[in-house]
């Protein structure tokens, strides 16, 4: 009886632990930063996605950042953690990633309807369903006041068409 009850107790205890998802920030020498846009919410996004039954926060993030970018992480630094806010109860870590290897400079699409791009940071506290979390994060939400430029496009990058982001 005692073996049953230990076994429904640690059943019980991996059933309470958050769900994780791994993002990765790549940033070039211009301060821009990757993006993806995110078919499932419309926006676009660090890429990055959740991490898998028995896989660590480690292993997630390379393997996130090459299904979703095609680039390989070189090395990468924890920057930020905190619960996601969409649905889900998710916790995200953010990593800071040093690419391995050449990284592009225009646009381009690992993904079909997923292409990737380039933002200021500042991009990713517009209104949007990852805006919250992203103002939760002090390093980003200090380094991104003001969060547009005068000379930014108008409208909500948000509902904007992924084939023509980072044109200006």
């Amino acid at each position: 009886v005692l073996q049953s009850i230990d076994q429904l107790e640690g059943r019980i205890r991996r059933d309470k632990v958050a769900p994780r998802a791994a993002l990765s920030w790549v940033e070039r020498a211009d301060g821009r930063v990757l993006v993806v846009w995110n078919r499932r919410y419309g926006c676009w996004g660090l890429p990055g996605g959740k991490v898998e039954p028995g896989e660590s926060l480690e292993s997630a993030q390379p393997r996130e950042l090459e299904e979703e970018t095609g680039l390989r992480t070189g090395s990468a630094d924890i920057i930020y953690e905190a619960p996601s806010s969409t649905p889900g109860g998710r916790v995200v870590t953010v990593f800071r990633v040093r690419v391995a290897g050449p990284v592009p400079d225009d646009p381009w699409e690992s993904e079909p309807g997923s292409p990737c791009t380039w933002l200021r940071p500042a991009d990713l506290l517009m209104p949007g369903p990852f805006a919250a979390f992203y103002r939760g994060w002090p390093a980003l939400a200090a380094a991104a006041s003001p969060p547009l430029e005068p000379d930014a496009p108008a409208g909500n990058l948000w509902e904007s068409d992924p084939s023509t982001a980072g044109e200006e």
